[in-house]
């Protein structure tokens, strides 16, 4: 089963814990059911990152320890990057990445329409997606270049989320020059 299924199954039963523990009179079997399931998905969850990771560091170890130096790059993130781009063996550059994942500009306008939608195009896989975004908030702060990049769109008016689009653009471009040189991240800002 999926990493993510297993942590949106995770999520759902402790809402569910959460929606029983608010009444006053729960059921008690229910409870116990509840957290049975909870305890059985926590131990399918770390098991399964376990496993992710033992393979990263058998397969692409080198790469796995790479990225990790990027400051917003976390070990769970970096097997997911190397896990979605095929071990960065299925593209050419970070733009072609970025096109892959759904990152891209995309502006979609009909007929005689002028004011269409502008935003990332959203083809791609939305978890990696989501994964980058986590990793661009972590990166505002910790990231140098990262940190430059955002504060100089936000201070030139753009919205903080088109901001934090440009940083996840940025980290992919910081990841694709760390796996194409093979050396350590080191800030050049």
């Amino acid at each position: 089963m999926s990493l993510k299924l297993l942590v949106k199954s995770k999520r759902s039963f402790l809402n569910q814990l959460h929606a029983l523990a608010q009444l006053e009179e729960a059921d008690k079997a229910a409870v116990k059911a509840c957290k049975a399931v909870l305890a059985s998905i926590e131990k399918q969850i770390a098991e399964l990152e376990r496993q992710m990771q033992q393979a990263a560091e058998k397969h692409c170890q080198e790469l796995y320890s790479l990225l990790q130096t990027i400051p917003g790059i976390s070990k769970k993130s970096a097997i997911e990057l190397i896990v979605v781009s095929g071990g960065f063996k299925n593209f050419v550059s970070a733009k072609q990445f970025s096109a892959f994942i759904g990152l891209c500009p995309c502006i979609n306008e009909s007929g005689i329409s002028i004011r269409g939608y502008r935003g990332i195009s959203r083809f791609g896989d939305k978890n990696i997606r989501a994964t980058l975004y986590m990793c661009a908030m972590a990166a505002k702060v910790h990231n140098k270049a990262c940190r430059k990049l955002y504060e100089r769109m936000v201070a030139a008016g753009k919205a903080k989320k088109v901001a934090l689009v440009a940083e996840m653009n940025k980290l992919i471009k910081q990841v694709f020059g760390i796996v194409r040189s093979g050396e350590v991240y080191t800030e050049n800002c």
